[in-house]
């Protein structure tokens, strides 16, 4: 089937991250969100023979096949669109031991499913660059931090004067950088000895505590 080439905007985002050479990334500008009345609405007007009821069915049938199977320990691939798999995460006020720590302390209770991840397959992404039509628009520039460096480590100290650890999503809250430069900014100061920090865990279980001695 034929299909017809849209017309996309992008634009380019600064980036502000310590010790990195590239200043920027392009990002697709996002209109509006698709709901699934719209997205059953599109089905039932261009598929022959797909109702509106057929299709709402298959997509609450699918929903919860692919969750039945997760919970099961099973990641899902669905042909033309990808794959989909668990990541786990500490809940609230739980903190990661070392990797060599015993666990004796440490059960299922503290563990939840952090989100679910979602690969795309190889033909969704070659179908997409076939079918878009890419229109560069403003660039934007990302609101940068009211503190400075050295105001943004003792924020984060005192927030932990009260607090057992310190997460990117609160060094966020404390310092108005975005996602990526929190991350990195907090990465960066934990290797320094002389900061005060000190991480914890590993990987999306990486929090932030005060540094002994």
């Amino acid at each position: 089937m034929h299909q017809q080439t849209t017309m996309t905007e992008y634009y380019k985002q600064e980036i502000n991250l310590p010790g990195t050479k590239q200043k920027a990334y392009y990002r697709v500008k996002n209109f509006n969100n698709i709901d699934t009345d719209r997205l059953l609405s599109y089905i039932s007007d261009t598929s022959n023979g797909i109702s509106r009821g057929v299709a709402q069915g298959v997509i609450i049938a699918l929903s919860q096949a692919i969750q039945r199977w997760l919970c099961l320990g099973h990641s899902v691939t669905i042909n033309g669109l990808g794959t989909f798999s668990l990541s786990l995460a500490l809940k609230d006020g739980k903190e990661m031991e070392a990797l060599d720590e015993d666990e004796e302390h440490r059960n299922s209770q503290s563990i939840k499913v952090g989100g679910i991840k979602f690969r795309p397959a190889p033909s969704l992404l070659s179908n997409v660059n076939k079918e878009i039509r890419l229109e560069r628009g403003e660039a934007n520039t990302i609101n940068r931090s009211q503190y400075t460096k050295e105001e943004r480590l003792q924020r984060a100290l005192d927030y932990l004067q009260s607090n057992p650890y310190l997460t990117v999503s609160v060094y966020r809250q404390l310092t108005g950088l975005a996602q990526t430069t929190a991350t990195t900014e907090l990465r960066a100061l934990a290797a320094d000895p002389s900061s005060g920090l000190a991480p914890q865990g590993r990987g999306s279980h990486k929090v932030y505590v005060k540094a002994k001695g």
